[in-house]
């Protein structure tokens, strides 16, 4: 019995739908994402190299943020959500009072810290990680503050990239984290985090040392009038998206919008569960990886993003060409 198919050249294929277009052009089915043309048919023979997964830790965590209200009230919302699934919290709110001497470890008491990432804002708004974590490093956080255009966000991405390389030159020992937020078109939000991750493993390796990154993604998918069922359809997509794209760790916003009730973040953790424990997508490294199109849209965007990073860097840093 026949185990495997034929190998069939990408002449062979462009003969068949040639003929099946009956004299029309293939570059008449030609279709455009981001401001470049695609076509409909890819083939390996298209790749010069057989594409190697960017990342091999499938696995995400499940994020969620809380509001600050008081020390009680929070502590008691974190450990609920940590015994219903979630590995990594941020904390938002008023800094001026958790900042205080004191009441982070209060708000994380009964946490286990070398289980669960803890994030939150410092004074400016910016995300920090908190530095009581045992046996985890102070690792350097960058947030792309730009959503929907996924132009805006690549220029973000390498705006990020830079900092990120800078702290690097100047002797930070840490891989970075970015923070990341995801657009509405599902393809270009998969590629702009595998196209985040190529872009910084090349420039690292250019600083003596490949190392990975860390991608914290932050869907926002609350729009004007949308109703809370179908912003939780859209979530559902929205963290797809992040997944095969590679997020480390994705906080996934309530359909109801802002920190949200006990049964919408429930919800929210719930459609973790089900990309994991039913749908098995924390058991495949980069799915996307070999994905013609995808792959190509990826190369796409690190282009965008590495030529940000050059206007960056430009007078400031030699940089190697991306290839």
């Amino acid at each position: 019995m026949q185990t495997k198919f034929p190998e069939v050249s990408k002449a062979e294929w462009l003969a068949k739908v040639e003929k099946d277009l009956r004299g029309k052009e293939l570059s008449s089915l030609y279709f455009e994402v981001a401001g470049r043309s695609f076509s409909p048919l890819h083939h390996q023979d298209d790749s010069l190299n057989k594409p190697s997964p960017l990342f091999t830790s499938p696995s995400w965590r499940i994020g969620q943020e809380f509001e600050f209200r008081g020390v009680k009230k929070t502590n008691e919302a974190i450990l609920s959500a940590l015994n219903l699934g979630v590995s990594s919290i941020y904390i938002t709110g008023d800094y001026d009072e958790y900042l205080k001497d004191g009441i982070m470890e209060a708000l994380l008491d009964g946490v286990l810290l070398d289980l669960v990432e803890v994030y939150y804002d410092d004074q400016n708004g910016f995300p920090y990680q908190y530095e009581g974590l045992p046996h985890s490093p102070d690792w350097p956080q960058y947030f792309s503050q730009e959503f929907g255009l996924l132009d805006n966000i690549t220029s973000a991405m390498g705006n990020d990239l830079f900092l990120a390389y800078s702290d690097v030159t100047l002797g930070t020992p840490f891989p970075p984290v970015f923070h990341v937020f995801t657009s509405d078109n599902f393809f270009e939000t998969v590629a702009s985090f595998r196209a985040l991750r190529l872009c910084w493993q090349l420039l690292s390796e250019s600083c003596g040392k490949q190392t990975d990154c860390r991608i914290v993604a932050h869907p926002r998918i609350i729009k004007e009038g949308s109703d809370e069922n179908s912003n939780r359809i859209a979530s559902t997509t929205h963290a797809m998206a992040a997944v095969i794209g590679g997020a480390d760790t994705i906080m996934l916003s309530p359909g109801d919008g802002g920190i949200g009730t006990d049964f919408s973040n429930r919800i929210a953790t719930n459609v973790h569960h089900l990309l994991q424990f039913e749908s098995y997508l924390d058991r495949v490294a980069d799915p996307a990886a070999g994905s013609y199109f995808i792959e190509k849209l990826t190369d796409h965007y690190a282009e965008k993003i590495w030529r940000e990073f050059q206007i960056d860097t430009r007078h400031k840093i030699p940089i190697t060409p991306l290839k």
